[in-house]
């Protein structure tokens, strides 16, 4: 018999709906570093499953392995292989030691550092270890923290001891994130730790021990027992509810798990005769069962699309160029990330969700005094933005910039938080808080005090505040500034001068550095101003827009005027436009989406941007290019370099306005004889949103899972999420499935990756049909060719072979867009088409064709998501589902006698449901209108579920002509998915699909009638048609069963 180790227990359970960011602040300023340790013992794939998911989702923590003296040959190669690309630590026990020597062994790794235990069969998702970490120092007294997961004995969600079925069509990551961003419970108090997923505090180790290795040598009970006697000595074990991990149960201990289970529990209950009431008591407890309702409700809104990660933009609450361009990116990030900003001024922040496009303000706070510019750390905004981070579930902070705010309060809360934080470079505020580096005399000096005393130039109330920085307080703020460059994971330049300043400053941080040049859409009314029409007459024009003050010339722009008085007519825009009185005209202020008319009313010569500090872009200089207005500007920085690189302007010494007055008055003497010279502008230099976004997209997703993958291009037409069915179907839903999580996909805009402003480092790009621009097709395959890039050809109908051709000519294309894409396709590196047929059609143009037939994604169409009841028609009539695209007139022709007066063997109508097919009213059908909301391809199949109840069955007709035997059996899945047995033609691609369900018939209207009126009139049979259909699409036709991902994948990488 065992001593019993403890007492009575008998105690309350608290649950915690938020957490206390005070209480979490102040712990984690001393807390100790972590180690993550993994104890492996044979287990095969599932341990390399885990392992990747650590990888993927631990930030720059410590991992380590443990292997406890494997004997599976392949778990110890791919151990091998996973020392070697020396992400992870893995030990080797000479012996095996059992699951608790080896644990025991693990938390002496690093005898100061809290321990994280995670057994092999685990499955971790995003900040995972971070939230573990932050439950722990949220209270005082934490022994150990315990993720809940889906199975997991007592800290299974929704319903303890069992494997709950959670949606694992989004992969675990999506389902991860999505309880981490919706629990409505932040901590819930538990008689004991579950070791599955285990944080341990050093601080209670060294007070309560090790495990008993001796009473539990091969694992099970031993975190059990540790947790009582930690309760005991007055520590606290806990479960965070927003920790949702995998875990497979078992695995590592194989059939033995019931057996050691059942010895454990019996030493546990006699060493601590109080555990098995304690554990009772917290099963039946109200805390325990709101968790359990909790997470249920979670589980049943899950939807169908990958959550997005959370983003926090932090920057000034002001206007101007950042917030716009900030604009440009989260509405670029929308398909792809859920936004959140953190606007600041020095007496109050706001925190905003950016929603679909429009600012939504969630929470105002005003510090207890206003924040002033030598404030570096403030434990008052420290918690706010601590609770803002967490409660919100924010995965990466990007500070666009820090200034009207305390310097290192957001940086070391995201370091201490271990959430990335990726740091803007919009001006040379970490250099210096003069912003723009200019000194007394207003002259830049790029970092480095000139010499002579007297005050910078300091462009706002807030820098105003700064003590004597020339050659003094400058070095304190250098060195304020060093703990925010420390704290980013990257930091952002948009022109390589801004890089080449900040590198020259801090060489230390210049392998940070990244650059991403700002991005703009400027189609529509931005064409350009003299197209189809002549200059205007009248003397030399130049234009000016800025918000005006000193750095943006005043002064240079004044003595450039007062030399060519007279002689050319200078137009002045944006706010303080009236610097120069009576010799300019003022225009005043002006917005974005009025500079077009504004320009197009001056019709100038030329744009000036005489900038006397270096910028780090120029929306003004975009906008002039697009508008087809030549510059004049200093030379200095991203204008500079941008005229340098595509020219489109003329460049002058920003110590020498003189020269400017001088070249302007060389033109209007021109004037006077002929037109002036030509200025070619480079429109096609204008780097698009698109671009810009997904460049932030890939470096988020690097910040986030700092881990090596493949990027392929694509490009398809269509753009942040809203693109045609087919674009859906067989790109979009496949570069968002799991199943393609281990690559990164980058949307491409063809003219940025011809002009060079796309300069990503692509595995390969993939193109689907016809979405490239035809005008592009050369150079694209020119610079893949120089590039040594392949890229690949994605279609589903033939678009290419000769008869086809002359269909398509005749139906509207254009003869030479189709002769570009079969010069793409003859040049690509292969093809992958949906059908054998197609892949027969096309193989004259193509030799290396492989099929990726149409797959349903699982998430859209098989997930087990409640969808709402929708009332079927209030007739008695009988309703047949016909849907697809207004291409198919012909096709629909084929049923048109078909319905007339049809009628089931009881007399009801049978009607025809028309969804798509057709604009026009058909005598006899019914037109069901899709709703506004629902036209884009998942909102459009949420739709169609919604209302799969009011049919019967689904038909497709089809015409048979050559081109219609390369299509797909798409139809007939979808029809599947919603419930429906289909009947076809017997025709192209649904020839052969009896085998599988479909009723086909011949197109005649005989046949037609039968077939229709036999399913009508026996359920049973349609029944049974449908429970083949449906076997066959989950079994072969989805994205996780089918083998299309598999094989277009391996294609695009290269196997």
């Amino acid at each position: 018999m065992r001593e019993p180790r403890s007492g009575e227990l008998r105690r309350g359970f608290r649950r915690h709906e938020s957490v206390d960011p005070i209480t979490l602040v102040n712990q984690l300023k001393t807390a100790p570093d972590l180690v993550i340790v993994v104890p492996v013992h044979n287990g095969g794939e599932i341990v390399l499953d885990c392992l990747r998911a650590l990888e993927r989702h631990s930030g720059r923590r410590r991992i380590v392995v443990i292997d406890d003296h494997s004997t599976d040959e392949w778990t110890l190669g791919m151990l091998d292989g996973i020392r070697s690309e020396g992400r992870i630590e893995v030990i080797r026990n000479e012996v095996n030691l059992g699951y608790t020597r080896t644990a025991n062994k693990a938390t002496q790794l690093d005898p100061a550092a809290d321990v994280v235990l995670v057994n092999s069969d685990a499955i971790v998702g995003p900040l995972w270890v971070e939230r573990l970490r932050w439950t722990a120092y949220s209270m005082n007294g934490v022994a150990a923290v315990s993720a809940f997961s889906d199975y997991a004995g007592g800290f299974a969600l929704p319903e303890r001891g069992i494997k709950n079925d959670w949606p694992e069509h989004l992969g675990w990551a999506n389902v991860a994130r999505f309880i981490a961003q919706e629990s409505r419970n932040w901590a819930l108090e538990a008689p004991t730790a579950h070791g599955f997923c285990m944080y341990i505090r050093r601080a209670a180790l060294d007070a309560v021990g090790l495990f008993d290795e001796e009473s539990f040598p091969r694992g099970y009970g031993e975190e059990n027992e540790w947790s009582m006697r930690a309760i005991s000595a007055g520590f606290t074990t806990v479960g965070a509810p927003h920790v949702f991990v995998q875990h497979a149960q078992g695995a590592s201990f194989g059939d033995s798990r019931t057996e050691l289970i059942a010895n454990a529990r019996a030493i546990v209950d006699e060493l601590h005769p109080s555990y098995s009431p304690f554990v009772g008591q917290w099963f039946s407890s109200k805390q325990y069962a709101t968790v359990s309702a909790d997470s249920a409700r979670m589980r049943s809104i899950l939807g169908t699309d990958p959550v997005r990660p959370r983003t926090l933009y932090v920057l000034h609450d002001a206007n101007g160029g950042t917030p716009e361009t900030n604009r440009d990116l989260m509405n670029g990030l929308a398909h792809l990330q859920d936004s959140f900003l953190l606007m600041a001024r020095r007496n109050m922040i706001r925190l905003v969700h950016w929603d679909n496009g429009h600012a939504i303000e969630i929470a105002r706070w005003m510090p207890a005094s206003p924040f002033i510019l030598t404030d570096t750390w403030r434990d008052d905004y420290a918690a706010l933005v601590t609770e803002i981070i967490v409660k919100y579930a924010i995965e990466v902070v990007h500070v666009r910039h820090l200034i009207d705010q305390p310097l290192t309060t957001v940086p070391e809360v995201c370091r201490m938080l271990g959430v990335p934080m990726i740091l803007s470079t919009h001006d040379f505020y970490y250099i210096c808080p003069s912003v723009h580096l200019l000194d007394q005399n207003a002259h830049f000096c790029g970092g480095v005090c000139t010499p002579g005393e007297g005050p910078c130039t300091l462009p706002t109330e807030f820098v105003r505040g700064a003590p004597t920085l020339k050659h003094d307080w400058i070095n304190e703020w250098r060195r304020r500034s060093s703990t925010v460059l420390d704290a980013a994971t990257r930091v952002i330049a948009t022109t390589r001068s801004a890089a080449s300043i900040y590198n020259a400053n801090y060489p230390r941080y210049a392998d940070k550095m990244t650059l991403i040049e700002h991005g703009r859409d400027l189609a529509g009314n931005w064409s350009t101003l003299r197209k189809g029409r002549e200059r205007r007459p009248g003397p030399v024009r130049v234009a000016c827009a800025a918000n005006w003050a000193l750095h943006k010339g005043t002064e240079y722009i004044a003595r450039i005027v007062a030399a060519t008085q007279g002689q050319v007519e200078w137009h002045i825009l944006g706010q303080g436009s009236d610097f120069l009185g009576e010799a300019a005209v003022d225009h005043g202020t002006y917005h974005r989406e009025s500079f077009r008319d504004v320009m197009d009313t001056i019709d100038p010569d030329f744009m000036g941007l005489f900038s006397i500090w270096p910028e780090t872009y120029s929306h003004t200089l975009t906008e002039a290019w697009a508008l087809g207005i030549p510059v004049l500007a200093t030379d200095l920085g991203a204008v500079a370099d941008r005229v340098r690189d595509f020219g489109g302007g003329i460049l002058f010494d920003v110590e020498n306005p003189e020269s400017v007055a001088a070249y302007l008055l060389d033109e209007a003497a021109k004037l006077t004889e002929g037109p002036l010279d030509h200025i070619d502008v480079p429109r096609h230099s204008i780097k698009s949103r698109l671009t810009m976004a997904e460049d932030y997209a890939l470096l988020f997703e690097r910040v986030r899972e700092p881990i090596t993958k493949p990027v392929i291009g694509y490009v398809v037409k269509g753009a942040g999420g809203r693109h045609t069915g087919s674009t859906h179907v067989r790109m979009i839903r496949r570069v968002l499935s799991a199943e393609a999580s281990s690559v990164h996909f980058k949307a491409i805009n063809t003219s940025d990756f011809v002009s060079g402003r796309d300069s990503t480092e692509y595995t390969s790009i993939v193109i689907q049909r016809d979405a490239m621009d035809a005008t592009l097709v050369d150079e694209f395959i020119a610079v893949t060719a120089a590039r040594g890039l392949p890229y690949f050809v994605e279609m589903d109908d033939d678009l290419i072979s000769e008869s086809s051709v002359r269909r398509l000519v005749k139906m509207g294309y254009e003869e030479a867009a189709l002769a570009a894409l079969t010069r793409l396709l003859r040049s690509a590196s292969g093809l992958s088409v949906s059908t054998p047929e197609l892949a027969r059609r096309l193989s004259e143009f193509q030799s290396k064709i492989v099929i990726v037939p149409n797959e349903l994604d699982d998430a859209l169409w098989t997930d087990s998501r409640p969808v709402s009841a929708v009332e079927p028609p209030k007739t008695k009539a009988i309703h047949v589902l016909y849907m697809g695209s207004v291409t198919h007139t012909d096709d629909l022709k084929l049923l048109e006698p078909v319905f007339q007066r049809l009628k089931a063997s009881d007399g009801r109508k049978i009607v025809l449901d028309l969804v798509g097919v057709t604009t026009d009213t058909v005598e006899g059908m019914n037109r069901v209108a899709i709703p506004a909301g629902s036209t884009q391809y998942p909102n459009f199949v949420d739709w169609l579920r919604a209302n799969g109840g009011r049919w019967t069955l689904g038909v497709a007709p089809l015409v048979e002509e050559e081109f219609n035997g390369a299509k797909s059996d798409l139809k007939f899945l979808e029809y599947t998915a919603i419930g429906l047995p289909t009947i076809a033609s017997d025709v192209g691609p649904y020839r052969g699909l009896d085998q599988y369900g479909a009723v086909l018939t011949e197109n005649s209207v005989e046949a037609w009638r039968t077939a229709i009126r036999e399913l009508v009139d026996n359920p049973v049979t349609a029944r049974e048609h449908l429970e083949q259909s449906a076997d066959y699409l989950v079994r072969e036709r989805t994205f996780s069963s089918g083998i299309g991902m598999t094989v277009w994948l391996r294609q695009l990488l290269g196997g």
